[in-house]
């Protein structure tokens, strides 16, 4: 009979770990709030070099090496977040140096009684302990019971924590490990452990609240269907090229708008804009490594409301006036455009504005009188956004519903304009990418070059590209445009970002 009962509990155990599984949140049911990529050192993590252990902030990644006598070492940093919610924890780490043995991973719950550690080793070793000060360690999931799905990687691994109603789930690179419970889970403390004789490198870490969509009772879908999208690493996300040179009078403006229907109950999920954050933090990268311009001087905006863009196109519209001619100043925006159907003037769109009342999104005639008022070396703008009431997934709400085709706008001073489509054509997604087809393409010839192109090369480039791609890819025709003022139409060919 025990042995009955203990099949039965195997089984049950099996069937919940079974149901569940990493896409069981969407990134629209993730609230980031601790985000680094570590391309500077905003969060304050430790940075030293003794004779044990190094720290530093590098090429986008905190390194960590350990050389001391003692088994493990840990860094870790005190990052304010309610523990009371349901949470993910999230990094990608991997080792660089060190024998196949040796373990890293997370540290959780860090305090001056509590530890708690999700470890692994490149011989797919996984281990997850808790330690309470004066007591003997206890291990959730050893080193001894094998899960034959999870594979640990000599490249970067993704380690995921998260809480839900109480209990903790353990992914590695997606795959569930072991669920569990923590007992005297109370501190926010998270950090990273390396073993002995090692280096590890973390790419990124975030902690997000995680919350479950309601079902939209207007839609036989629920949100959490409609907005599942996957991140997709891309061939244009990886070997970014890094050019050595900074150029401390570049200043950026990046926004990303994908997620419209959580600030506004009419507008279901289909209507965001697929891609479009990814799109915004991976210009970001290549705006820092690439085209070289300081953190410090970039404005990075992902679903950005109506007081948010005009604040940020505020601040640029100052800073090109102190710098006194002396700014080369970028803006990017991927999202919702629309035209006025009355006026035929465009607009990008907040995710707080929809297509009913136009008056509270920003016409696109502002955005470059902003960013041209005063006298600068050159602005250059790239908008993967089309203006003809057409989307990459669906339009935002409109008063007729049909496509119009926006009239161009006149431009004044040093400014040349990449734009996605023309006409009353749509602005796509290149789904396999992971990116819009305009920006795919904008960054793909950026890496090709590391940056070393003319604007004439690249406007081309993405011209043809674009064109055939779109053909290929979505069965639809996709015309990027680039447009300049007659202040530079002689001179904007030969232009080039190194």
């Amino acid at each position: 009979m025990k042995y009955l009962i203990l099949l039965l509990f195997m089984c049950i155990s099996l069937q919940s770990i079974s149901q569940i599984a990493y896409n069981d949140y969407s990134a629209n049911e993730k609230e980031i709030v601790v985000f680094d990529d570590f391309l500077n050192n905003n969060n304050n993590w430790w940075i030293g070099n003794s004779t044990d252990a190094y720290a530093n902030v590098e090429n986008g990644n905190y390194v960590l090496e350990w050389r001391g006598t003692t088994p493990i070492w840990y860094s870790y940093n005190s990052l304010r977040f309610d523990i009371s919610k349901d949470f993910e924890v999230e990094a990608s780490v991997k080792q660089i140096t060190g024998a196949s043995s040796n373990l890293f991973g997370i540290l959780f719950n860090k305090s001056d009684n509590n530890e708690s550690g999700f470890i692994v080793n490149v011989d797919n070793g996984t281990v997850i302990y808790s330690e309470k000060r004066g007591q003997e360690r206890t291990f959730l999931k050893s080193g001894g019971d094998e899960n034959p799905q999870i594979r640990v990687k000599s490249d970067y691994n993704k380690f995921t924590i998260r809480k839900v109603n109480g209990e903790f789930q353990f992914f590695v690179n997606e795959v569930l490990l072991k669920t569990g419970f923590i007992s005297d889970f109370s501190s926010y403390a998270l950090g990273f452990q390396i073993w002995y004789h090692s280096r590890i490198a973390v790419d990124y870490f975030k902690v997000s609240y995680l919350r479950k969509q309601p079902i939209n009772v207007n839609s036989k879908k629920t949100i959490v269907e409609s907005t599942d999208i996957p991140i997709i690493k891309s061939d244009v996300d990886i070997d970014i090229p890094t050019v050595n040179k900074q150029y401390p009078n570049r200043f950026a403006l990046i926004i990303g708008n994908e997620d419209y229907s959580s600030k506004q109950k009419e507008i279901n999920t289909e209507m965001n804009v697929e891609f479009a954050r990814n799109d915004a933090s991976t210009f970001k990268e290549y705006a820092v490594k690439t085209l070289g311009i300081p953190e410090q001087n970039i404005t990075f905006l992902l679903d950005a409301t109506l007081g948010e863009m005009s604040q940020g196109l505020d601040k640029m519209n100052k800073i090109i006036k102190v710098t006194e001619g002396n700014a080369e100043v970028f803006f990017y925006y991927a999202g919702h455009g629309l035209p006025d159907e009355n006026t035929k003037e465009a607009f990008i769109i907040p995710v707080d504005v929809n297509g009913t009342n136009l008056s509270y999104a920003i016409n696109l005639k502002t955005v470059y009188a902003k960013l041209t008022e005063f006298p600068s070396q050159r602005v250059s703008i790239f908008l993967d956004a089309c203006f003809s009431g057409g989307a990459r997934n669906q339009a935002l709400l409109s008063a007729r519903g049909v496509k119009v085709k926006s009239k161009e706008q006149s431009l004044t001073g040093k400014v040349v304009v990449f734009t996605a489509s023309s006409g009353e054509q749509s602005s796509l997604p290149y789904k396999a990418k992971g990116h819009g087809l305009f920006t795919y393409f904008l960054l793909k010839k950026l890496q090709e070059t590391k940056g070393n192109v003319t604007y004439k090369d690249l406007s081309e480039f993405i011209s043809k590209s674009v064109k055939l791609n779109s053909i290929l890819v979505n069965d639809k025709e996709q015309s990027p445009q680039t447009n300049t003022s007659s202040d530079v139409q002689n001179e904007w060919l030969n232009w080039k970002f190194q």
